[in-house]
């Protein structure tokens, strides 16, 4: 479903039409982000007990349940099943086809009780990068994909793969000369990855 389409489902037509019409650039880009945020509080609202509040960047960055992490940012998060896996200071999600993601130490939490849970892992297209030589930032875990989709957008690629049975999208910098077929090591930032309770879709 769309950006406008999600906001005329939630809002209302009227509303949606208020913000397309007229005005600057910057303004609609405002207006765009605050009704974004209402537009999530009202979801949020009407499905789960949630109290919160924040700017959209705070919200974008630390979303408190599924509906507000896939709502805000363009293409949406992907939210992929994993096992949580105890791993010391690390632990680790296990996904399909026996890959493993560890979160870093800083944030581990209580994450080494949970083990043996069955999650969604939520990881936005942009924070998946192409592996660079040189060692890695902290926080960031090689992942092996096998590139089925190639489109190039201008100021970005998007690659898409799967994991298991889940489509999962990237968006790269540009001029990518990847193919479909062809392997790719991403680099994923766990440091901004999001655990998502697959029951009550409150982010853990």
């Amino acid at each position: 479903m769309k950006l406008k389409d999600k906001l005329k489902t939630v809002l209302g037509a009227a509303a949606v039409a208020g913000l397309l019409a007229g005005g600057s650039a910057a303004a609609k880009a405002e207006s765009a982000a605050d009704i974004a945020v209402e537009a999530a509080k009202q979801y949020s609202g009407t499905t789960l007990t949630v109290i919160w509040e924040g700017s959209p960047l705070e919200l974008y960055e630390r979303p408190v349940n599924k509906f507000v992490a896939g709502f805000l940012g363009s293409p949406a998060m992907n939210f992929i099943p994993a096992t949580i896996e105890a791993n010391g200071d690390a632990p680790c999600f296990r996904l399909a086809g026996d890959l493993r993601l560890a979160l870093p130490a800083a944030r581990a939490g209580d994450f080494n009780a949970r083990a043996a849970r069955q999650v969604l892992l939520g990881i936005r297209p942009e924070h998946m990068h192409r592996q660079r030589e040189g060692a890695p930032q902290a926080g960031f875990e090689a992942l092996p994909v096998g590139i089925e989709i190639v489109e190039p957008m201008g100021a970005n690629t998007l690659i898409n793969f799967h994991i298991g049975k889940t489509s999962v999208l990237a968006r790269l910098d540009a001029y990518a000369d990847e193919q479909p077929g062809e392997e790719l090591t991403l680099l994923i930032d766990m440091n901004r990855a999001v655990v998502v309770d697959p029951d009550s879709e409150a982010v853990i």
